[in-house]
């Protein structure tokens, strides 16, 4: 049995943490959320945008055309969260992978493949299919969590740590850019990662190599120096 002073310190906490959380729900159209994606993404000045620290597009052709599948099926698309700033723009916490495979399929980029529901989409495009089916596609509505501009960069990191603690879609590496950030980070994926000499010494599966594998093993290294004189090896591991 908790006692009165643990439950009022419980309640103080739960309230004064919820204060750092300010956010609303919102329903775009996948019309709406698709032009709010690409207009003006050449001087990155589109409204609804990829942050630096997200990964890159990692889906292939058949993982894409399962969600359009879906969409099409009437399927409920897991929620979209994203984060308002100070310009009003929104940035993407979690689904970027969906919303740009939305603007791949609406600009023709996706050809639909793999499909074992409705295989009559197979081999087609977005512009293939008939004005009523787009218009049906266009008028989907995606469900938005909007977290406002006073929300901080710790509860935006909080966020995309717990959307994506445990998920195998996310590699660990790719967990670390989002949630940690710095010159180190920067370090790493500027400057590390990109050596021409360490593509040539660990070259990557293509299978992997959007997968931040390169820097993993930037950061494995600079792990084991650290811990060098401390760290204890089993014979015939040295």
């Amino acid at each position: 049995m908790l006692s009165e002073e643990k439950l009022r310190r419980l309640e103080e906490q739960i309230i004064e943490k919820k204060k750092t959380v300010d956010f609303d729900t919102r329903e775009f159209t996948i019309e709406f959320l698709v032009q709010k994606y690409l207009k003006n993404i050449d001087t990155d000045q589109n409204n609804i945008f990829v942050p630096e620290y997200q990964r890159e597009f990692v889906w292939d052709d058949s993982r894409q055309s399962k969600i359009i599948e879906s969409i099409t099926l009437g399927l409920p698309i897991p929620i979209i969260f994203v984060a308002e700033n100070t310009n009003g723009r929104l940035e993407i916490v979690d689904g970027s992978q969906r919303i740009r495979t939305l603007a791949a399929f609406m600009t023709d980029e996706l050809v639909l493949e793999d499909l074992e529901k409705l295989t009559e989409l197979n081999g087609l495009k977005y512009s293939d299919l008939p004005v009523s089916r787009r218009n049906k596609i266009d008028n989907t509505p995606i469900r938005m969590i909007v977290l406002s501009e006073s929300s901080t960069e710790e509860v935006r990191n909080d966020l995309f740590e717990r959307i994506n603690r445990g998920s195998d879609l996310l590699r660990n590496m790719e967990k670390r850019k989002g949630i940690y950030r710095g010159k180190f980070n920067e370090f790493i994926y500027n400057d590390c990662s990109k050596n021409k000499i360490l593509e040539q010494l660990a070259p990557l599966a293509k299978s992997v190599e959007k997968r931040q594998e390169h820097e993993e093993l930037v950061l494995r290294f600079f792990a084991l120096v650290d811990q060098y004189p401390k760290r204890t090896f089993e014979k015939g591991h040295r």
